[in-house]
């Protein structure tokens, strides 16, 4: 009978350890979740000519970090942060999509306009 407690305990501490580590994985890994604050920026194509593939960034706001993914190959580009509450104004720039922003968001929506500079625009609203 000695040996069966034990075994019992072994067991229920292996899975009081492995739900213990899960949940430290959730809280403290960085990466995007459900919660993750996204939107997607679409090119500004006013006076341009008629593009056959649609082109766009997302944009993913999350623990005070400000991403950016494409499939398109985007380097060298201004990021302006809005406010549209208050007006206020952020720019920043980026070499490649593999960068990010630190800066801290309150709920709101805020304008994201990326201009490369090879000239595209793409624009779009981040509500938090």
């Amino acid at each position: 009978m000695d040996t069966i407690k034990k075994i019992v305990c072994y067991i229920s501490l292996i899975c009081l350890l492995l739900n213990s580590s899960s949940l430290f994985a959730k809280n403290f890994c960085q990466e995007p979740t459900q919660s993750t604050n996204t939107t997607r920026l679409h090119r500004d194509d006013i006076g341009s000519k008629p593009r056959t593939i649609e082109s766009w960034v997302d944009c993913y706001y999350f623990n005070g970090t400000l991403s950016f993914d494409s499939f398109d190959d985007i380097s060298d580009s201004t990021i302006i942060i809005t406010d549209e509450a208050t007006g206020q104004t952020n720019v920043f720039y980026l070499q490649d999509m593999g960068e990010t922003i630190s800066i801290a968001l309150s709920t709101g929506s805020y304008k994201i306009v990326l201009r490369t500079f090879d000239g595209q625009v793409f624009e779009g609203v981040l509500t938090l």
